[in-house]
């Protein structure tokens, strides 16, 4: 069976309907992120914004470290996000209310991760910050550290789970893949007696 690697794309044209909101908390909880359509935004006014998003990140460095994100300037450039404590290539540009409100950091986990627990170190205007993942973390899991953002904002850390090569979860229960039904040697994860639940007893 093929597995979609594309995230959803929901039509909020009817946002009031109860099956646009199941499609949310699904895509939410499974991906972590969605495409909208049917949002009745101008058109012209997307397009717009594409062109000068291209053009800020398309500007020289020094042009965009003039308005890097700061204590001092909660929205800006940035671009110093660590992966598995290597430096990311990607660049952002934040923006929101004028008081700065929260500050929002993403990480990924494996799903034995997602079973044991486990922490990421996060670095923020050069303060490296060790972050404690619960058991149980899913796709769209949001873990709010208090102060801990730049200027004494929130910190807000949302997980997602990586894909395995074996099982996929939903909610808490964790199902094999198609292609994998009744297949020998199974790679459970360490302590793991059954794939039935996600919150399954551990050996003793």
């Amino acid at each position: 069976m093929a597995i979609n690697n594309q995230p959803p794309v929901i039509d909020i044209a009817e946002a009031e309907r109860v099956h646009v909101h199941r499609a949310i908390d699904v895509a939410c909880r499974e991906w972590g992120v969605f495409q909208v359509v049917g949002h009745g935004i101008d058109l012209r006014l997307i397009a717009a914004l594409r062109r000068q998003m291209r053009a800020l990140f398309a500007a020289p460095g020094d042009q965009k470290l003039a308005i890097a994100r700061s204590a001092k300037n909660p929205w800006g450039f940035y671009d110093r996000e660590l992966t598995r404590y290597v430096r990311d290539w990607k660049q952002v540009y934040d923006y929101g209310p004028a008081d700065g409100g929260d500050i929002a950091a993403a990480v990924e986990i494996s799903l034995e991760e997602a079973f044991h627990g486990t922490s990421r170190i996060i670095e923020l205007e050069g303060r490296r910050l060790e972050v404690t993942i619960p058991r149980g973390a899913n796709t769209g899991s949001r873990i709010r550290l208090t102060g801990k953002g730049p200027g004494g904002r929130d910190l807000i850390v949302v997980t997602k789970l990586k894909p395995h090569r074996t099982f996929t979860r939903k909610a808490d229960d964790l199902e094999h893949y198609a292609g994998n039904r009744g297949r020998r040697g199974l790679a459970l994860p360490r302590g793991w007696r059954t794939v039935d639940r996600l919150t399954a007893e551990t050996k003793s």
